[in-house]
């Protein structure tokens, strides 16, 4: 996992080059939007899971 957030941060300073983002504003950053998809991706496992539930009653 460390190689992939160090990847978000070079990624974030490619997109935003005027921007002088320390690397506290980066890893607040870059937590922010893992929790952000790890939120989303848990919704939406629960969604999936409460379909079938229901498909599979009918």
């Amino acid at each position: 996992m460390k190689n992939n957030i160090e990847e978000l941060k070079e990624r974030l300073k490619m997109l935003y080059p005027n921007e002088d983002l320390t690397e506290e504003e980066l890893d607040t950053i870059v937590s922010n939007l893992v929790q952000y998809f790890t939120i989303g991706a848990k919704m939406v496992y629960a969604v999936k899971k409460e379909q079938e539930k229901t498909l599979g009653e009918q």
